[in-house]
Formats: C-alpha cells, sequence, structure tokens
C-alpha cells in the first residue's frame, strides 16, 4: 500500500483568528483564488476576512500542484479554436497571458514545453502551431532532449515555474483567515448575507465570494465537480529540465523543483472514472501511482534507482462545461463565484481575482470571456 506523505511543497504558517461577527467581504476558500481575491480587495481598501475549512491555507490543488503558469490552458490549441471560435478563443488566452503576466518576478520565466506521446497527438502539432499563429500565441518547434519515447512539440516562451511555498506564504501573510471553519450556507435576511460554518458559527458580510472547491449554494453546487489529481516527487538530482513539460495534452506534466527533485503529476485515467467526484486528498491510488512511476521510469529510465520522497494527491476544480466561471450568480448579486480551473490556477487565479475585485470595488470588470460569465446557463 502506497501511503500518502505532505506534499513536496510547505504550506504557509498562517495563524487562525476567532471567527468575527461581522466583514465587508467574506471569501470562502483560502487556495490560490481565495487568497488573491481576498489580497487585492484588502489591498483596496476592504475589510475582508477568509474562511477557510482545513486548518491551514493553500491546502488545495493550485498550492500543492506542479506550480506552471502557462497561457494555453488544457485544451490543444487547434480544439480550443474548434469549440469556440477564433474570437472567443483569443479572449481565453488573452485573459491567461494577463493571469501569467500578473506573477510578475514571482514566476521562474522558463517558458512551458509540451511533448508528445504517440502517432495520433504528434501528427496535431503542424495545426496546433497553425492554431497558436493564428491566436497570435508564440511557440516554436520542439524536441524533448533526456526523454526516451516522447516526440516533439512545442514551446511556449510565456510563463514557467512558481515557487509555490514562497507565493503561498507571501500571499497569506497578511490575511485575515479564519481556519478550520467550513462554510455550509450563505443566507439573506434582507439586510446582511449570513455565512453558516459547520462549526455552528456564522459570519455577517455585505458581499461573499466563493472560490475554488468552496461552492455551496444550490446555483453553484450542480456547475462544479472534484477531481482528485496525483503527484510524485523524487529525490533531488541534478538539472535535468530547462522548462516545464506538459505531455499528452497536459494530462501529466513534469517540472524540476527548486531544489532539485523531480515533480511527476496525472495519470488519473489510471482509474475507471478518473477520479471523477474524488475529494479525499489523505489518499493516494495505488494504481495512479504505478502508473506515474511507470511514465517516469519508461522516459527516464536512468531515474530507475531515484528513490520516491513524496507522494501526494490534490483536489481540483471543473466547471459542468470546462470553463472557468467568474461573476455574481443571477439572482443573488451579492454573491459572486470564482472557481472551474482545473489544475489551471496559476495561470488564471491572478487575473480572476483582479476581475472579481474590480466587479466589487465599481461594479464594473472589463476583460473577462463573456464565455467565463455566470450568465450562460441562463
Amino acid at each position: 500500500m502506497t501511503r500518502p506523505t505532505e506534499s513536496v511543497w510547505t504550506l504557509p504558517s498562517t495563524p487562525s483568528i476567532p471567527l468575527p461577527e461581522r466583514a465587508q467581504v467574506v471569501v470562502i476558500g483560502g487556495g490560490l483564488t481565495g487568497m488573491a481575491t481576498a489580497g487585492q480587495l484588502q489591498a483596496d481598501g476592504a475589510e475582508v476576512v477568509v474562511l477557510e475549512a482545513k486548518p491551514t491555507v493553500a491546502g488545495g490543488m493550485a498550492t500543492r500542484g506542479m506550480g506552471v503558469a502557462s497561457v494555453l490552458l488544457l485544451d490543444p490549441p487547434f480544439r480550443l479554436v474548434e469549440a469556440l471560435g477564433l474570437e472567443t478563443a483569443k479572449e481565453v488566452l488573452r485573459f491567461s497571458a494577463e493571469g501569467v503576466a500578473a506573477w510578475g518576478d514571482a514566476i521562474n520565466p522558463t517558458g512551458v514545453a509540451y511533448a508528445t506521446k504517440g502517432d495520433e497527438e504528434h501528427a496535431e502539432v503542424e495545426r496546433n502551431l497553425e492554431a497558436m499563429e493564428a491566436l497570435g500565441v508564440a511557440a516554436t518547434p520542439w524536441t524533448p532532449s533526456h526523454a526516451e519515447g516522447l516526440q516533439p512539440g512545442w514551446h511556449q516562451p510565456q510563463g514557467g515555474e512558481i515557487n509555490l511555498s514562497t507565493a503561498a506564504q507571501g500571499m497569506s501573510r497578511s490575511l485575515r483567515v479564519a481556519t478550520g471553519m467550513r462554510a455550509v450556507s450563505i443566507e439573506d435576511d434582507g439586510m446582511d448575507l449570513v455565512v453558516r460554518t459547520a462549526q455552528g458559527e456564522c459570519i455577517r458580510a455585505d458581499l461573499v465570494v466563493m472560490t475554488g472547491g468552496a461552492q455551496i449554494t444550490p446555483w453553484a453546487q450542480d456547475k462544479y465537480h472534484a477531481v482528485r489529481h496525483q503527484s510524485l516527487a523524487t529525490e533531488p538530482i541534478e538539472p535535468l529540465f530547462d522548462a516545464p513539460v506538459h505531455i499528452q495534452y497536459g494530462y501529466t506534466s513534469v517540472r524540476q523543483h527548486p531544489e532539485g527533485q523531480l515533480l511527476i503529476s496525472g495519470c488519473r485515467w489510471a482509474t475507471p472514472h478518473l477520479e471523477i467526484g474524488e475529494t479525499d486528498d489523505q489518499f493516494v491510488h495505488p494504481d495512479v501511482h504505478a502508473r506515474l512511476l511507470g511514465f517516469l521510469h519508461q522516459h527516464w529510465p536512468t531515474l530507475a534507482e531515484t528513490p520516491v520522497s513524496h507522494q501526494w494527491s490534490a483536489i481540483m476544480n471543473f466547471s459542468c462545461d470546462g470553463l472557468p466561471i467568474i461573476g455574481p450568480l443571477p439572482g443573488r448579486p451579492r454573491i459572486i463565484t470564482c472557481g472551474g480551473f482545473g489544475a489551471y490556477s496559476p495561470s488564471l487565479a491572478l487575473r480572476a481575482a483582479r476581475a472579481v475585485a474590480e466587479g466589487i470595488l465599481t461594479s464594473q470588470s472589463e476583460g473577462v470571456p463573456s464565455c467565463f460569465s455566470t450568465r450562460r446557463f441562463d
């Protein structure tokens, strides 16, 4: 039986506050999106309290995953264009590019590489390069080195790697967070919104922002679903990668930790249900673990004797149509939802947080793709 460990990333030691009676804005969820949203609002003068169900913030996929910020998201570029149309696809990638740029000096600007595996995926490289040219996204053909059995793909120079330990520590430092508080409902008493917790406490607010997997209203609950994502890390090795690499349409990824450990994540296809609906992040599925190890040793056989130091899982959050959802709930404009980023929170969270903060503070939020709107479900 493979036993889980803590993530290779160090969680911040943010002190918890007693739940106050009231705040201007309550942000539910202390993941990357929640911390970024609360930080943006707080910087603009709002009184904000973050509710986090776990004992500490930064316990989800966004801050325990690979820490890769990429302009491209899960869908191959040509399929994104086919699904959304060229102009809408441009909006989506402009939004993600702004999200990547928002990291500033906190990102190691390595770019992001894409390798292919199998003839079908490899045959689509030219179509993807053509689509990226049409989208205005820079990319060059790229051949993986130091890997056996992987085929050429492309390198996208925007984006790169984030040290999630450092980022989470910095983002959480000035926040007012009540940890161990699982929000279970949001009631409107005609004056305030009342957020009730599983611990029997409540906090009143003018506005509530639900982030990541903390989608607790009836409207939101059928729009999102959880998926467990698994990772492992080896003991530190000599530098092997110049940039993080996405493989198999992004369903498997590898990168090197700043301290030298090799990280690999994905392979959830090793379970019949693709880990959809799983919410237990204290479990490492042995079949997924075996596939991750097999993938690593197949393509980097020199690492076959390198010990594994960490193996862990985290929960990511998808929407019902695969697109992020950002905006006020229909009929309940004082409740805002922001989530559905899957494994791409590092690409989207900071820009989404800015959009939410602008909407709250100015009643306007320019630049959010229309296909991300809550109104698409009307």
